[in-house]
């Protein structure tokens, strides 16, 4: 896997998008957890903040996906920061999305979401193998999730 993860979700969602297809994953690399971006003068100005940390980071693309947790994305300080941060990175051509829980329930959410990492990260389509459906499902229940 990959160090640095802050949640069991966190988890579940960097292995969903991550691992290989024929293990029942997006395969889309693992990605780096709650990594470290410098942010350049314009935008630290609009974070107020020198840096920032990716949940799981596609860093060689600039590829973020925020996992929006009910607990930490709460409130009105939480949306003005959220938006703060996505508002700084893109302005460094970074491409940031978020995910809620309820995307992460949901299968089809899911596939829409790491088709957007697979276009944002410029990674080629691959074919499912034939078991794919079947080693999704088994991945989706082993990390916690509905299938």
């Amino acid at each position: 896997m990959s160090d640095g993860s802050a949640s069991p979700r966190e988890t579940a969602l960097a292995l969903l998008l991550g691992l290989p297809r024929h293990l029942g994953g997006y395969g889309l690399e693992i990605p780096l957890m709650n990594h470290p971006v410098k942010l350049n003068e314009q935008a630290a100005s609009i974070a107020q903040r020198a840096s920032l940390r990716c949940d799981l980071c596609w860093p060689k693309s600039k590829v973020d996906v925020e996992y929006q947790s009910d607990f930490a994305h709460q409130g009105e300080f939480a949306r003005i920061r959220d938006s703060r941060r996505a508002n700084a990175l893109a302005t460094m051509q970074w491409t940031t999305i978020g995910v809620t829980s309820e995307e992460m329930n949901s299968m089809a959410a899911c596939d829409a979401i790491a088709e957007a990492v697979r276009k944002a990260t410029q990674k080629q389509r691959r074919a499912n193998p034939a078991d794919f459906e079947r080693k999704h499902r088994e991945l989706r229940w082993k990390l916690g999730l509905p299938c």
